[in-house]
């Protein structure tokens, strides 16, 4: 018993360090995770607003290339071809060289600061639409309010029309002949474009050419395969997406200003980065590695509870079994000793007297051999499978047989016992083993049967030629839940138990185990009169199997009838 507490102690203590190590994994797990979100959201984040910085710089990038030539060469802007010439030529050189996104022109222009006029010129033949009056009262007011802003000759100004939303304009300011006069420059040269439509060009440039994240995120994948990025206009409508993003976490949203003031650029990190830049650190992949490594540990701990839970459960059905047998072994020893003991002193009064004490004697004998054989033949099943030895045997005479030596053990209930055979059954078994099985199913119908009831033992070939041993009672039946527990070791049933019936519920067990080994099956159904039927189903021997296939029909159906006879107590 101590052995059995210090082990379930130690068990207890196992499972208990397994869950506290398996919930600081999860604790560790949870905080790696977190700080892996948070490292990617930064990562989201600075990618987000550094793209918004670079697209306004590509913006004025371009508008540097385009208009600085066109500053240098400036004339009198009141001459009508200056901007279309002197622009539009920026334009398409800068669009020759490919060094700049140059986003899709609407018109150019030249404004006049001293008179407050604006001359509006096309980019070659690429002028679809000719501006209003309003929108070019937007542009030379825009153009005032950047010279007053302090906007000086050679450095470009990118702003946004307040009539029009959707468009903005790119210039610098000049003087008349390229130089200043009066203290500040007396003209600007620019064009307008379309915002959403600069968005498709820029972009994409700025994309695959610039270093959006850190150095250390930089040097772990290239800017589109470290992220995705989608860019939204005003209305909410995407412009600019360079791969799905809406699958993805973190994500991070930051609105742009400058000439993309009012959209927000979204970025989320891919996968193959987060793995990159969380590569050394805890992942859920290792962590459901050590966590199925504690659950399988507190798995096996929980089969060793069991098992030890099972263990003591067999150890006292043992102790049960080994009480239950010394009871049913006491009551035959004392019989044998008591008439024994009145032969030998001589108290028997009459030769009547005399066999009647030899009969017992011979009855309680044959039950204490029964007994033992039963509990030798569970012994040698627990260790091994039986050994038996199979041959042809002519199941009806066996049956006879062993009805005849049990007529005595029956009749000191009341019991009758008959046998009934139908056609000719000869199976290849064990004489000894089936022996057993009979006396075992007999045994278990007279003690579970009511006092005076009549037991029918017979056999039979079935229609598939194979060979039956069955034994019928009157008792109540066995429940259709009950029907296969009771083939089990130490299985009694309940009410069995509760009216006081002796037994150690290991006979059908024994049963079973003999039939097995001799490639056979049992069952148990409801008998026809009422209580229980158990059949034993054997393999027929090879001549009795080809007479059965030799048989015709009408003399096949012969065999179904059976002679019942009943066996007397001699």
């Amino acid at each position: 018993m101590r052995r059995l507490r210090a082990t379930i102690a130690v068990v207890v203590c196992t499972f208990t360090a397994a869950s506290v190590a398996a919930y600081q994994v999860y604790n560790a797990v949870c905080a790696q995770e977190s700080a892996a979100q948070r490292a990617l959201l930064s990562h989201a984040r600075f990618a987000a607003w550094t793209f918004a910085r670079e697209a306004n710089d590509e913006v004025e990038r371009a508008a540097r290339r385009v208009l600085a030539p066109t500053v240098a060469l400036a004339v009198d802007p009141g001459t009508e071809s200056a901007p279309s010439v002197l622009v539009a030529e920026g334009i398409q050189a800068a669009r020759r060289c490919a060094c700049v996104a140059v986003p899709d022109v609407r018109f150019t222009f030249a404004v006049d600061l001293a008179r407050g006029e604006v001359v509006v010129g096309a980019v070659g033949d690429e002028m679809p639409e000719t501006p209003s009056a309003e929108i070019k009262r937007s542009v030379i007011r825009t153009v005032r309010d950047g010279l007053a802003a302090g906007a000086v000759t050679g450095d470009p100004v990118i702003a946004r029309l307040p009539s029009d939303g959707t468009i903005a304009i790119a210039f610098m300011f000049a003087g008349p002949t390229g130089v200043h006069r009066g203290g500040g420059p007396h003209a600007a040269y620019g064009y307008a474009f379309d915002v959403g439509s600069a968005g498709r060009s820029v972009f994409p440039a700025v994309l695959a050419s610039r270093a959006l994240l850190p150095p250390t995120g930089s040097a772990a994948l290239p800017a589109d395969s470290a992220l995705t990025l989608s860019v939204a206009g005003p209305d909410e409508r995407v412009i600019f997406r360079s791969a799905a993003t809406r699958g993805l976490r973190p994500a991070a949203t930051l609105g742009m200003t400058g000439a993309f003031d009012g959209f927000a650029v979204r970025v989320a990190m891919r996968p193959a980065f987060a793995a990159r830049v969380a590569g050394g650190t805890w992942t859920w992949n290792r962590s459901q590695l050590v966590l199925g490594l504690i659950t399988l540990s507190a798995g096996l701990v929980i089969v060793s509870l069991l098992q030890l839970h099972r263990e003591r459960q067999l150890a006292r059905v043992k102790s049960e079994l080994v009480s239950g047998v010394s009871h049913e072994l006491r009551t035959p020893l004392a019989q044998i000793r008591m008439f024994a003991e009145m032969l030998r002193l001589g108290w028997v009064r009459s030769d009547d007297e005399r066999q009647r004490s030899v009969a017992i004697i011979d009855q309680e004998a044959r039950r204490l051999a029964h007994l033992v054989e039963n509990i030798l033949q569970f012994s040698r099943a627990e260790r091994s499978a039986p050994r038996l030895s199979l041959a042809r045997l002519e199941l009806a005479t066996l049956v006879d047989e062993v009805v005849d030596s049990f007529a005595p053990l029956a009749g000191s209930r009341g019991v009758t016992v008959r046998t009934a055979h139908s056609g000719h059954a000869v199976a290849l078994a064990d004489r000894d083993a089936l022996r057993q099985v009979l006396l075992n199913l007999l045994d278990n119908a007279v003690k579970y049967g009511p006092a005076g009831q009549t037991i029918t033992a017979g056999t039979r070939v079935d229609s598939g030629g194979r060979v039956q041993l069955w034994v019928d009672d009157q008792g109540t039946g066995i429940a259709a839940r009950d029907k296969a527990r009771v083939w089990e070791p130490f299985r009694r049933l309940d009410r069995a138990v509760e009216a006081g019936i002796s037994g150690n519920g290991i006979g059908l067990a024994v049963v079973r185990e003999l039939v097995s080994a001799q490639g056979g099956t049992v069952a148990v159904h409801d008998a026809p009169g009422g209580g229980a039927s158990f059949v034993v189903t054997l393999q027929a021997s090879a001549e009795a199997s080809r007479a059965h296939a030799d048989v015709r029909p009408n003399e096949s159906d012969n065999f179904a009838e059976a002679t019942p006879r009943e066996h007397s107590l001699s």
